[in-house]
């Protein structure tokens, strides 16, 4: 109920600032046109979900939208990732070097398979924002869910996304909405899931706390350990 009343709130703003309606199906219609676009062309991809839509929080949903429709997360990448991860949780320093090396690597696999984990979603989400002149930043930082579990780490482990709509900031995770891993086989299944998309920033808290505490959108900052548990 808290969602669906943020999103209200959102689509009224809208229609204050810019007097037109908006529409999710007409953007999730368009997203779904493009199913076998190469990443490759990523300015065509861009232009092709957003010249046909007017407002910026039209434009954002379908880029949102076919990148969850379309990109894959690859369990056994995010296995690998995280160990090399952990090897380095001592070594800040470390650490910033893997992931700056890695993530070339990254998102060289997502653009020849359309698999990737969570740091290629956010970069994705991103890239093509700004080829469509939305302001889009990734947050990285902790995230808790059924199959992962964070208490007592404080090793970053997620990525996702901020996005400026209408001069107001909306934090959104490409990676939760697009689907779920099979505990058993580390299969994933594709099903969207649209508590993700523009989330309000108490409800993303239960599970995300960002690594610059200025991504939290919310008026009260709890502390890392709280998120913790400890």
């Amino acid at each position: 109920m808290r969602y669906l009343l943020f999103l209200f709130m959102l689509i009224v703003g809208d229609l204050a600032g810019q007097g037109i309606t908006i529409s999710f199906d007409h953007a999730d219609s368009i997203a779904r046109l493009y199913p076998d676009h190469s990443l490759v062309q990523m300015k065509a991809l861009a232009d092709k979900l957003t010249s046909p839509l007017t407002t910026e929080t039209e434009k954002f949903r379908a880029i949102y939208m076919w990148v969850c429709l379309n990109i894959e997360t690859n369990y056994d990448l995010y296995v690998k990732v995280k160990s090399k991860r952990s090897r380095h949780r001592e070594d800040p320093r470390a650490l910033s070097y893997w992931n700056k090396k890695h993530r070339s690597l990254l998102m060289r696999t997502l653009l020849s398979t359309n698999q990737t984990i969570c740091t290629g979603y956010s970069y994705l989400i991103r890239e093509l924002a700004l080829m469509a002149d939305i302001p889009c930043e990734v947050v990285d930082g902790y995230s808790r869910n059924t199959r992962i579990g964070i208490r007592g780490t404080a090793i970053p482990n997620h990525s996702w996304n901020a996005v400026q709509l209408n001069d107001q900031w909306y934090l959104c995770d490409a990676t939760w909405s697009s689907g779920i891993i099979e505990s058993s086989t580390g299969k994933f299944i594709p099903r969207y899931n649209d508590a993700w998309f523009l989330a309000d920033p108490q409800v993303f808290l239960r599970d995300h706390f960002p690594s610059d505490t200025i991504w939290l959108l919310t008026k009260q900052h709890p502390t890392l350990d709280q998120f913790l548990g400890r």
